[in-house]
């Protein structure tokens, strides 16, 4: 079932479609806004990425700047629509610093999903998809290339 289309321009658009419309609202971001180790840039963008198993990686960042830590476990490799891809279990915790006093629904779902899968592409190293269980309803985000 879809729920949302996600558009990356130079707003970051997250527009919901079907079921999606009973479940919030168009969310719009200045990708201008977004820094270099945005979390969320990082897993939608489509370019290929250095997965380091098991490591914690630090400085990384959410919406408003937020700090965040990550680490990939590599899970199990699998083939999707004839393409062979490996996949992650990706933990985020916030950093020590980090308040999250009136957190952005964005960063709350990062953050409070009980599991984030991730499935890369084995020969290119892109991310094709992506699954986040949050409130006991499964998100699925697929990449279109």
């Amino acid at each position: 079932m879809n729920f949302c289309n996600i558009t990356l321009e130079e707003k970051i658009i997250f527009t919901p479609i079907g079921a999606g419309e009973m479940l919030f609202e168009t969310l719009e971001y200045d990708k201008n806004s977004f820094g270099e180790k945005n979390l969320i840039l990082f897993l939608l963008s489509g370019n290929p990425i250095a997965i380091q198993d098991a490591k914690w990686e630090k400085d990384m960042k959410l919406l408003d700047d937020m700090s965040c830590e990550i680490r990939f476990l590599e899970a199990n490799e699998e083939t999707i629509n004839t393409i062979d891809t490996v996949l992650y279990r990706l933990d985020i915790k916030k950093s020590n610093t980090t308040t999250t006093k009136d957190m952005d629904i964005l960063n709350k779902v990062f953050l409070d999903s009980s599991i984030i899968k991730v499935w890369t592409n084995k020969e290119k190293k892109t991310i094709i998809k992506i699954s986040i269980m949050y409130n006991g309803l499964e998100y699925v985000v697929t990449s279109n290339a």
